[in-house]
C-alpha cells in the first residue's frame, strides 16, 4: 500500500466547505453557492474565475471548526496554529500553569523515549509524540498569554 500524497491548501479548503455544507456556507457569506463552489475549486485547470477571499476563510473555518486549511497555510509560511486556550487565568495561577507546562513536558519526554527505543520512529509513534508535544505548547501557550496580558498594550505583540 503506498502512502496517501499530503493534500494541496485548496484541497482542505475545499473538504472543510463541502464537509459543513456549501448551501449553508454561501447563505453566510452572502453568495450563491455555485460561485462558494467555484472558489474553493482547487483545480486550476479546470479554468477557476473565482477566488476565495482571505476574509471569507476565516468565517468559514470559524465556522466549521475544521483548522486543517489553517494548518496546512502556516506550515507553508514556516509559522504554526496554537488554539488559545479559553478563559482568564488570574495570577493565582502562575504556579498550576507552571506546572501544567513541567507535567506536559515530562510526558513529551516519556513518549520520545517509548518511541525511540527500538533506534526508530515510525508514523503511529510520531503521532504520539506530535499529540504529546502539542499538549506542551497549549500549556505553553496559556502562560505566554497571561505575560501579555500583563504587558498590554505595549508590548502585547513583539
Amino acid at each position: 500500500m503506498s502512502p496517501e500524497m499530503p493534500k494541496g491548501l485548496m484541497e482542505l479548503v475545499q473538504e472543510m466547505v463541502l464537509g459543513y455544507g456549501v448551501e449553508a456556507l454561501a447563505e453566510e457569506l452572502g453568495k450563491s453557492p455555485n460561485t462558494l463552489y467555484k472558489e474553493v475549486n482547487p483545480n486550476p485547470e479546470e479554468g477557476r474565475t473565482h477566488k476565495f477571499g482571505l476574509l471569507d476563510f476565516r468565517r468559514v473555518t470559524n465556522r466549521t471548526r475544521d483548522y486543517r486549511a489553517l494548518h496546512k497555510l502556516c506550515l507553508e509560511c514556516d509559522h504554526v496554529a496554537v488554539a488559545i486556550p479559553p478563559g482568564r487565568p488570574g495570577n493565582k495561577d502562575w504556579f498550576s500553569r507552571l506546572s501544567r507546562i513541567s507535567k506536559e513536558f515530562g510526558d513529551h519526554v516519556a513518549v520520545v523515549g517509548e518511541a525511540l527505543a527500538d533506534g526508530r520512529l515510525d508514523r503511529q509513534e510520531a503521532r504520539a509524540v506530535l499529540v504529546e508535544l502539542d499538549e506542551l505548547i497549549e500549556a505553553a501557550v496559556a502562560d505566554r498569554l497571561e505575560l501579555l496580558r500583563l504587558l498590554e498594550p505595549e508590548e502585547a505583540h513583539r
